[in-house]
């Protein structure tokens, strides 16, 4: 645990007033944060005390982009500023052109946070981010405010999330490394999708939409790498010069409720014998249940493909019911079996895993209440490292 008032070095900030001058924005009075990382100690005693000024409105700005590349870095200023006890926050968010569900997951944690703190929420969206928050759900729950900044009173001070950083691996073990595809790997994807041998074991839409659209075909593309309710993560073996050998699919995501679907995808024979599937349902499952919240996982599975089956029961996925003959396969009628696993379960399954954690806070969160203006009760939901 760091102690209270300790800021990490690299979030380090010192305030300062520009001088009232009439006319434009540039003039107000605000306070801007500027990032001191090698003088921690000057800018604690400057920045830090008990409580921020009774009325101060502190912005926190996402430039560009709230996806898994940025997702950490807002989470860790958010949490310093939430330190403070801040009356109201807003998270100023109108600039963002692109965002995941990983970026969404931040906001609503981030305003269940500050709900259970005391903190006032806004959030100033811009077009795109109040279209995924609709998808996943969020819109609803979320304080929202659709004022440009030219309609709203000067905040007190500023701070701004750094540039997106690229992300090696969202989630890792020893032996293998979830991360999301480059646009040269998209023809891996391509690669598979022609793969009329995994196309029967599997089925996968997204696979089926690249076979027929093309890798990079811009509605692909965003499935793919940006899609507010979906996270395609590639399945890489940690030894040198090893190439992906399947992905992993978090679709459907709907963070309000707090599920999704799975989809487990091992393109190469060799890779399911070596069990790669089932260490990365593992780590995927692990990794939606701390960085995303996520409460319910289910997944489906044609009944010929026993191996997959015996991989879920493996990873303690629950058989929760069959839609009967609901594939043609081989001149006959299949079940599709429908598994489902809880976030309990999940724990359960993973206590002897080991697996570092993979949240974003310094404290277990709060859940969204089904009022806006409700404080949440706490919840254990998720484990994080600051």
């Amino acid at each position: 645990m760091r102690p209270a008032g300790e800021f990490p070095a690299r979030w380090t900030e010192i305030t300062h007033r520009r001088p009232r001058r009439r006319g434009g924005r540039p003039g107000k009075n605000v306070r801007e944060c500027r990032l001191l990382p090698h003088w921690p100690g000057l800018a604690s005693r400057l920045l830090c005390s008990p409580r921020v000024d009774s009325e101060q409105v502190v912005e926190i700005r996402v430039p560009g982009e709230l996806t898994h590349r940025t997702a950490s870095m807002a989470a860790r200023l958010i949490w310093e500023q939430l330190a403070m006890a801040p009356p109201r926050l807003w998270l100023n968010v109108e600039s963002v052109k692109s965002v995941d569900a990983v970026g969404l997951a931040v906001l609503a944690q981030a305003t269940a946070r500050a709900s259970a703190a005391g903190t006032t929420t806004t959030i100033f969206p811009s077009p795109i981010v109040y279209n995924a928050l609709f998808a996943s759900g969020l819109l609803d729950r979320l304080p929202t405010d659709k004022r440009r900044a030219t309609e709203r009173p000067e905040p007190d001070r500023i701070v701004e999330v750094d540039a997106p950083r690229s992300v090696e691996f969202l989630a890792q073990t020893p032996r293998l490394g979830l991360r999301p595809p480059t646009w040269e790997e998209l023809r891996l994807l391509n690669q598979w999708a022609h793969d009329a041998a995994l196309d029967e074991l599997v089925g996968s839409q997204l696979l089926a939409m690249c076979r027929h659209l093309g890798p990079y075909h811009p509605d692909f593309v965003t499935e793919a790498m940006a899609s507010p309710i979906a996270l395609t993560l590639l399945v890489q073996p940690r030894h040198p010069g090893a190439e992906p050998v399947g992905f992993v699919r978090l679709y459907g995501v709907n963070l309000d409720q707090r599920f999704l679907f799975l989809e487990t995808t091992i393109a190469q024979p060799r890779g399911r014998r070596v069990a790669w599937g089932i260490e990365a349902t593992r780590l995927a499952c692990a990794y939606s249940v701390e960085a995303l919240g996520i409460e319910r996982i289910e997944t489906k599975v044609y009944a010929y493909n026993t191996l997959s089956a015996n991989s879920l029961k493996r990873n303690g996925f629950t058989l929760e019911g069959t839609l009967r003959q609901a594939r043609m396969h081989g001149g006959r009628r299949w079940d599709i079996l429908v598994f489902g696993i809880l976030e309990p379960e999940i724990r359960d399954a993973l206590a002897g895993d080991g697996f570092a954690a993979m949240g974003f806070w310094s404290s277990p969160a709060a859940p969204l209440s089904d009022s806006a203006d409700a404080t949440p009760a706490p919840s254990s939901f998720a484990s994080a490292s600051a």
